[in-house]
Formats: C-alpha cells, structure tokens, sequence
C-alpha cells in the first residue's frame, strides 16, 4: 500500500515459479555424514578466513547449507532438501567462491547443488494505469 500511495505504483504478491539452488542428496549417500559424536568441532582457520573451505565435526546439519552459501555470489534463494537431521561430520577443500570446486566436493560427500524451480511467493510491482 504505502508503494501506491507515495509513488502511484500497482503493487499485489503473487505466486511464481521461480528458479532456486537446491542441496539434495546424491542416492542417499549423504548419510555417511551423520556425525559419529564427540566434541562440536569447527575450522575454517585458513588465512583466507574459511574462503577456502572448512572441517565440521559433530555439526548441526541444518546450518550446512548458510556455510555454503555464504561464499557462492547468486541472486537465487537456497533451499536445503538433503534430508540430513542431527549433526553431520564433513570436509570441504575447495575455493568457497568458485562453484565447480564447491559443487565437486559436495558430490564427494554424496550431496549436489542442482539448479530447481519452486513456487514462491512475490512481489509484483508495475506502472500505474
């Protein structure tokens, strides 16, 4: 509304298919990554800051997906459809901002970064009539 009124634009949310990055799972293999306990470990102390991956031990799965996306410069959303629960043990080599390396290792792990389409909701600004 406050679109309209200020600068006279037609404004209304709609639903789209839109293109997304999805992580997936490659044939199930992804489960060799639960974690096999022991302490919550983290390191990305490379000099460049994590830019050139990191080591996770006994690590929330769910927060994989931001330590990926972080680096990787899309104007596309994430969405994480791996499946993996609980904590996750996981090594990633590879220059974070280059999405071949990335993709590469995440294929290693048994886990893709595939490019998807889902139904989002969005906001469609136009001209006046």
């Amino acid at each position: 509304d406050d679109l309209e009124r200020t600068f006279g634009f037609e404004c209304h949310i709609e639903t789209r298919k839109c293109p997304v990055w999805v992580l997936k799972s490659i044939n199930k293999s992804a489960r060799k990554l639960k974690s096999k306990g022991g302490r919550t470990y983290f390191d990305d102390s490379s000099s460049s800051g994590g830019a050139a991956g990191f080591k996770a031990s006994n690590y929330p799965a769910k927060n994989l997906l931001g330590l990926i996306s972080g680096y990787l410069s899309s104007q596309l959303p994430y969405f994480d459809e791996t499946g993996l629960t609980g904590n996750i043990d996981i090594t990633i080599n590879a220059l974070m901002t280059d999405f071949d390396e990335v993709k590469s290792e995440l294929n290693r792990n048994g886990l893709d970064l595939v490019l998807g389409e889902k139904a989002l909701s969005v906001l469609v600004i136009s001209d006046p009539k």
